[in-house]
């Protein structure tokens, strides 16, 4: 899945420290209103995702299937990889951002547990998402990265710059480590938009059946003196 890029606004450097952190970690302990409303945002921004109509063609079960398909892999992320929510004030999820660090959960793991899983969920369109693993995962660079998989905004937030912030803790976090980073996009905005924070075209992956074009992209870490968050929010 990937998200919608809208408007990007100029940057103004900033010396300040960097900001707190906006997310809060999903895990086994997170309660059950957290992980349904996450579920929730992930399966609204991907049902408009040119990726899940390929997915699934028929626009009747669209729907349904993607959000089944969801709720297995927010299962999976809370124990293996990195799920983390924007959480308002009031309890409500407005931002969700998934992904994986370089450890066997996007390797060995996906293969045995993920894969399988996200198949049975996705019947009776199985076979175009084990078309999609196959090659999304063929194009994965052979560098240790961190692979983020969803990134996402409430729909009633949309345009809030959420997703920008998102991003910008994440790479203020990979920066901390030394860890590039690499993501695919289905469209050229979004393509456009992480042109300017640093992504640069690493492949493309062409899905058959007129299926939609992907970008793989990849951002190397900035060197330690220079990852402060400079204050570039990505609006979408």
């Amino acid at each position: 899945m990937t998200p919608d890029a809208e408007t990007v606004n100029n940057a103004t450097n900033q010396t300040c420290a960097p900001p707190a952190d906006t997310t809060t970690p999903v895990g086994p302990d997170t309660s059950g209103d957290i992980v349904e409303q996450v579920h929730g945002v992930l399966t609204e921004a991907a049902h408009h995702d040119p990726i899940a109509a390929w997915l699934v063609p028929d626009p009747m079960a669209r729907y349904g299937i993607v959000a089944r398909c969801h709720a297995f892999t927010v299962r999976y992320l809370i124990h293996y990889g990195d799920l983390r929510a924007v959480v308002d004030p009031d309890g409500v999820v407005v931002g969700v951002l998934a992904g994986a660090h370089p450890t066997t959960c996007d390797k060995d793991l996906a293969a045995t547990e993920y894969t399988p899983g996200l198949l049975t969920a996705a019947v009776p369109y199985h076979h175009r998402y084990a078309t999609l693993r196959r090659a999304t995962s063929a194009a994965l660079p052979r560098r240790a990265h961190y692979h983020l998989w969803y990134i996402a905004a409430h729909p009633d937030r949309r345009g809030d710059g959420i997703g920008g912030d998102m991003l910008t803790e994440l790479h203020r976090r990979l920066d901390a480590l030394g860890q590039p980073a690499y993501i695919e996009v289905a469209t050229t905005a979004l393509r456009t938009t992480l042109t300017k924070r640093g992504y640069q075209h690493e492949t493309t992956i062409h899905l058959p059946d007129s299926g939609p074009t992907l970008y793989g992209m990849w951002r190397d870490p900035l060197p330690f003196e220079t990852a402060i968050d400079r204050g570039d929010p990505l609006r979408y």
